[in-house]
């Protein structure tokens, strides 16, 4: 089993600060997660670039499943990874609360977040830690997620259909 690289808080500011493009063709690629499970749930993992090369392990990782009740909005969460860790994070659309039990500087420490919320790390943990976004659209969600990733030539906000997915494999 390969070992994953720890990442430190001040790599993944610096990452998280390095201006990223868009790296995976002029549309978002869904991939259906299961036929399993009703509503069916959809992913997508696009690369970026940074100075016009391929990091390894710097991956937007998206995931998104439609509503079936009346006023509940869809799920959809959006990761900046690197080497396998959320450095920077949008979840949007889940009933859950998120308690913040780490970030014990931090303005929201101890406190509990609704969506959608931004996960970021912070001194003392890279993951467990949100803060509240205002009430939004997914695509503007999207956007503002994009410009807290510095990611640069994003596609707009295609969400999946039955037209546009392509199985799991």
């Amino acid at each position: 089993m390969p070992k994953i690289k720890e990442v430190t808080y001040d790599e993944a500011q610096l990452v998280i600060s390095e201006f990223k493009a868009w790296a995976a063709g002029t549309q978002i690629n869904w991939a259906q997660k299961s036929d399993r499970y009703f509503p069916k749930s959809y992913s997508s993992k696009n690369p970026l670039m940074i100075d016009g090369l391929l990091p390894e392990g710097l991956v937007l990782e998206l995931y998104f499943k439609p509503s079936i009740l009346t006023g509940v909005q869809d799920t959809f969460s959006a990761s900046l990874l690197f080497q396998g860790v959320r450095i920077l994070g949008l979840d949007a659309g889940q009933p859950a609360h998120h308690l913040n039990l780490v970030g014990e500087n931090e303005e929201m420490y101890l406190r509990e977040v609704n969506p959608p919320h931004l996960h970021r790390c912070v001194p003392d943990a890279m993951t467990g830690y949100a803060e509240p976004l205002p009430d939004a659209s997914i695509e503007d969600l999207w956007e503002d997620f994009l410009l807290h990733a510095n990611i640069m030539d994003a596609p707009e906000l295609n969400l999946p259909d039955s037209g546009q997915t392509r199985p799991l494999l």
